[in-house]
């Protein structure tokens, strides 16, 4: 199955709550290019979310508007400092600019990966810590932005508390992941409510030995302390035709859009982008928001100006400069040699010059 491309409006729309991580790769490896990738891609982002360019002004309150937090991840040569630096969130666009123009791009000259798995794990817990924020207001737009320009190690993240063991291609899987649902594989624990038992006289069949765990304050009958579903508890099943075919309701999501902002292809940050789209599904092909052939820019859940190549349709030929024509002058030939006069001979004695 294939999920068309997310239509989003040119702008956020009115009254919308955003919740938006960034997550930057903070070595020497991106420094060089993290103005270009500032000024094309991440300030159009921000402004996406705040409605318009930052102001000193921005605030959306603690709680009610879109929050923006900063986690910044190093490589391995860091060591003994930490791995990962995170900002609080902060309802004002302006600050969250300021914090972008603090980044030191120091470190990592020596290695050819970073650790985006510390980095993924940081933004999971700053969400989870979001969502116990925004219980009062429910669901809001997930966003996580990761920038960086190197491929990650194949460690797992080590200074999460909530998600230390997990590599990074666990982290883009649980960012995609859809939570809550009832797989089809059966679990009596977690059957209550959810239409898959029915009485054992209305399928002629009976199961007397069978003891199913208790459910509801200790109860020792299926479905007792809200669930629904009375009697003797050895005259339940399971029905294999309602665990099929019985209404459940729709999983939850996880709901974040996970995007990749680099200033060259690789393929290692492209297969942790698929491994995010949510659910699994496949994907149609995303939009090219690259302001340069040279950057890969995948993003879900925002929209950004469209890339010089995508607006035009095709990539221009390169315009050919005609170059001024010089004068030809004639080719020079060498002269021809001149022939040295014929020699008189001396006339002989007894002759005249002229006659005989």
């Amino acid at each position: 199955m294939v999920v068309p491309g997310l239509e989003l409006p040119a702008q956020a729309v009115a009254g919308m709550v955003a919740d938006v991580v960034f997550v930057i790769e903070g070595t020497a490896n991106l420094g060089p290019y993290f103005e270009s990738l500032r000024k094309h891609y991440l300030l159009p982002a921000i402004e996406y979310f705040n409605g318009g360019p930052p102001a000193e002004t921005d605030f959306g309150g603690d709680y009610g508007g879109t929050q923006y937090s900063l986690v910044v991840f190093n490589t391995v040569d860091c060591a003994p400092e930490s791995y990962v630096q995170c900002h609080a969130p902060t309802s004002s666009a302006y600050e969250f600019v300021a914090w972008l123009d603090g980044i030191q791009f120091v470190g990592g000259g020596g290695e050819s990966c970073s650790l985006i798995a510390e980095g993924l794990s940081t933004a999971l817990q700053l969400f989870d810590d979001f969502k116990k924020m925004r219980e009062q207001i429910g669901q809001t737009h997930k966003v996580c932005i990761l920038i960086c320009n190197s491929p990650p190690y194949l460690l797992p993240a080590v200074e999460s508390t909530t998600y230390s063991g997990y590599t990074t291609e666990n982290l883009v899987q649980k960012i995609g992941e859809v939570r809550g649902a009832q797989e089809p594989g059966f679990s009596p624990s977690s059957a209550r409510g959810g239409g898959l038992v029915v009485r054992a006289g209305g399928l002629g069949a009976r199961t007397p030995g069978f003891s199913p765990p208790a459910l509801g304050g200790g109860s020792s009958s299926w479905g007792r302390g809200g669930g629904g579903v009375s009697g003797n508890q050895d005259a339940w099943v399971l029905s294999p035709f309602l665990s099929l075919h019985s209404p459940r309701p729709s999983p939850p999501q996880r709901g974040i859009h996970f995007s990749v902002v680099s200033p060259r292809k690789l393929p290692a940050l492209r297969a942790l982008f698929d491994k995010a789209t949510p659910g699994g599904m496949l994907e149609a092909q995303p939009k090219d928001f690259s302001q340069d052939p040279r950057h890969m820019i995948l993003i879900r859940g925002m929209v950004l100006p469209v890339g010089g190549s995508a607006a035009s349709g095709a990539i221009q030929p390169k315009q050919v400069v005609p170059q001024p024509q010089l004068p030809t002058a004639p080719p020079q030939h060498p002269p021809a040699p001149q022939q040295p006069p014929a020699a008189r001979l001396p006339a002989l004695p007894g002759t005249s010059p002229g006659g005989s």
